[in-house]
C-alpha cells in the first residue's frame, strides 16, 4: 500500500516527472479527473496537494448522469465530453487561466 498522499508506482513517478517538467518549462500541471472509486479519488486529491497540482475531480458531476456515458461502458459520450468541457472551463476560470 502507497503511503498517505502517494499512489502505486509507476502512476506516482510518472506524474512527479510530468509535473516536473511542465515546472521546468515555465507552465502549471492541471489535472481534471474522470470518476475514480472513493479510496482511488482520495489518495489522488492528497497526492496531487502534496505535489502542489491543481485538481478538479468530476466525480460528482458524472455520478448520477447514466446519460453522459455510453451504454454499459465508463467512457463519455458526446454529451459527457460537452459537460467535461464546461467544467474544465469553469476550473480554468477559477485558477485564473482564462477570464
Amino acid at each position: 500500500n502507497p503511503a498517505q498522499g502517494d499512489l502505486p508506482d509507476p502512476t506516482g513517478k510518472i506524474l512527479r516527472r510530468l509535473n516536473d517538467s511542465v515546472r521546468a518549462s515555465g507552465a502549471r500541471l492541471m489535472i481534471l479527473s474522470g470518476a475514480m472509486e472513493p479510496n482511488e479519488a482520495a489518495s489522488f486529491r492528497q497526492f496531487c496537494e502534496k505535489e502542489s497540482i491543481p485538481l478538479h475531480q468530476l466525480d460528482s458531476t458524472f455520478e448520477h448522469h447514466p446519460e453522459y456515458r455510453f451504454p454499459g461502458d465508463e467512457h463519455w459520450n458526446s454529451a459527457g465530453h460537452a459537460v467535461a468541457c464546461r467544467e474544465m472551463e469553469s476550473f480554468f476560470r477559477a485558477m485564473r487561466i482564462i477570464e
